[in-house]
Parts: C-alpha cells; structure tokens; sequence
C-alpha cells in the first residue's frame, strides 16, 4: 500500500505505536523494557483511547488511511467492524486474507478438485486464521453459493479441537461464524482426528507453531484427496513466519504428498529434489505472504 499506491520508500516509514501497558508482570520487573511501565486499562478504557486516537487522526490528516497491525484477536477484530466507514485496513485479517486467497484461487485450479467439492481445514483460529476464511469464503458466495452453503466448507481447530457450537467453552467472538454444529455431539481434539472426520481437500495453517503437520497429517490429506480419484492434488499451506514456526517444511511437503502438494509457505523455503528410480525431479516452493 504505501509503496503502490502512494509512492513511499519502504525505508521511509515510520509506524505509529500505541503502546497500552502490558500484563507481562516479568516486563514490568525489567529494567531493559522499554514499554510503558503499567498494566493494561479495561477494555473500556482502551477503546475510548482508540476513539480519541482515530479522531485525532482525522482531525490532522483528514485523508489519513490507517493500516491496523499485530493487534489481539479480539481487538483487531473489534477495531476492524468499528472504525469499517473510516479509511482503515487491518494487515493481519485482510492483508494475509487477500494473499491467500489469491494463491487458493491459483491452486484449486491445478488441484483437479472442482469448487463445490473443495473442503478446508484450518489449524488456527486467531485473527489472520479466521480472517483468511472470512476472505476465501466470500470468495464462494461470489461464485454463486450461499453463504451457509461457502461457510460449511470449512473447519476451523484451535488448541482445543475442532472449533463446534457444543464444545462445552466460551468462545471467542470471531470463532463464532464458524463454529460447527454438525457434529452430532461429537468433539474432535486433535488435528489428525478432524483430517479422518472431514477428508479436507485443503490444510491450511496459521498456528505459528513448527511442525504441527506431521507427516501423519499430510499423509491423511493426501489419502482424502486421493478417494476422488486419479490426478487430483491435496493443497497444503504452511502459512506461520518464520521458518521456525512453519507447520511443516517444504521438503516435508513433497516428501510425504510423493511429489503432488500445491504448497504456499508464508516464510520462503529453497528448492528441494527428489530423487526416484531412475531419475531425480526439483520442485519450487511458491510463498504466500502479504509482505
């Protein structure tokens, strides 16, 4: 954005940061920490503050466009839908949002899976986790699908399982659009537990968290998209930065798929080449990130 559209060096950038305290009781003992020294307000306080600090904003630069980033969850959310009729772009929610879809797009394309029979799993169910779905969803309801139809292709896990109505906990405002209620009582508390229950077309993953994709994930991915036939191809996106907190590895990725995943990591991986029986094939990664 500030590069395309307005002509600004990315050198010559300068965030503007809102620094509300922190609940980290060791930062506050720290004297190398250079945050505020103070615990974080109500959340009525902290949204009155972000209320003055847009209208601040206006006031100064009328035609100020505001770029949310690295907010909390709840926060990012909150913010997005509150100041929506303000020249305002959440980075985390609609940024990785718009990347990735457009790399879906790309990849439903080569998978030899049609639309309708398109499933997707995501591991993560934060702010960039759902706000991917909330993109790639809207996607399917402008080919033509209901919305209900568009939200009941994915399947949302979080640290606890698989994101259901019935759960037994309080969830999070923004899991909510998602949350199943399909599964006939049913919970599902790992991720190779809903790849056996849902046979997903699609993993995508935004934990932040290394190798969560274990190759008995994306085995279980590939044999799901193997059932519909000959010539079809799991999609598999990796999306957590760094490389250390990758779900899985590039190598990983076409080791266990045999050489048939359609991969997006969101750090940049190098090429890898397999060897087989008379003959050695290289594959490239490709990287969908909103950098």
């Amino acid at each position: 954005m500030y590069t395309g559209a307005a002509g600004i060096h990315p050198e010559k950038t300068l965030p503007i940061v809102l620094d509300c305290g922190t609940a980290n009781e060791d930062n506050l003992r720290d004297p190398l920490y250079l945050g505020l020294r103070a615990k974080r307000p109500s959340p009525e306080v902290a949204l009155e503050f972000m209320d003055e600090f847009m209208a601040a904003v206006k006031e100064v630069y009328p035609d100020m466009f505001v770029q949310f980033e690295d907010f909390e969850t709840e926060k990012a959310f909150q913010y997005l839908e509150r100041y929506k009729n303000e020249k305002t772009f959440n980075d985390d929610i609609q940024g990785t949002g718009a990347v990735v879809l457009g790399g879906y797009i790309g990849a439903v394309n080569l998978s030899g899976v049609p639309m309708e029979d398109q499933k997707l799993v995501f591991m993560g169910a934060g702010s960039a986790g759902v706000g991917v779905a909330k993109q790639v969803m809207e996607y399917y309801t402008r080919r033509g699908l209901s919305e209900k139809e568009a939200r009941d292709k994915f399947y949302l896990v979080d640290t606890k399982g698989l994101v259901t109505k019935d759960r037994g906990d309080k969830l999070a405002e923004h899991k909510k659009i998602f949350a199943r209620s399909d599964n006939n009582g049913h919970q599902f508390r790992t991720l190779e537990e809903v790849i056996e229950y849902v046979k997903p077309t699609a993993l995508v993953g935004l934990t932040a968290t290394f190798g969560v994709f274990t190759e008995g994930v994306v085995r279980a991915l590939k044999a799901s998209v193997d059932q519909g036939g000959y010539g079809r191809r799991p999609i598999l996106f990796p999306l957590s930065n760094p490389l250390t907190k990758a779900e899985c590895t590039f190598e990983q990725a076409i080791t266990w798929t045999e050489g048939s995943a359609i991969f997006a990591s969101g750090s940049p991986f190098s090429s890898f080449t397999m060897k087989g029986h008379d003959m050695a094939t290289t594959y490239h990664p490709n990287q969908g990130n909103n950098v």
